[in-house]
């Protein structure tokens, strides 16, 4: 009988301290007032504007809304419009004062005086 009492005791001593242990464990999860930085909204690709203003600035032509730095290529009838800072590249057809997107075959009138290039899109 008092090896069971003896035995119960050292049981319930030995359950108390593993919990009480386990808890001490856990570490609380902190609280920050920081607010996450939100994601820059991203800038529609060139294909998807309607108008694109390029001033020259060196060897190389700069937007005017977004301040991307792009290089134009004529070569014959096709005409390369290339983002320096995300790579994209978009081919024209040239016909007068008429591009041609060649992937989506889109219109497009183009405006060249001295150091500006202006591209809209025709309705």
């Amino acid at each position: 009988m008092k090896l069971t009492i003896v035995l119960c005791t050292i049981v319930a001593i030995v359950i108390c301290v593993s919990t009480a242990g386990a808890e001490s464990q856990a570490l609380p999860t902190p609280f920050t007032f920081l607010k996450a930085p939100s994601p820059q909204p991203k800038q529609p690709s060139l294909a998807d504007r309607t108008t694109i203003e390029l001033r020259r600035d060196g060897d190389k032509l700069k937007d005017k809304e977004t301040g991307d730095e792009y290089k134009v290529t004529d070569a014959g009838t096709t005409m390369t419009i290339k983002n320096l800072q995300t790579g994209e590249k978009i081919d024209y057809r040239v016909s007068g004062e008429t591009l041609t997107n060649k992937d989506t075959g889109q219109k497009f009138k183009i405006r060249r005086d001295g150091s500006n290039i202006t591209i809209t899109k025709k309705d």
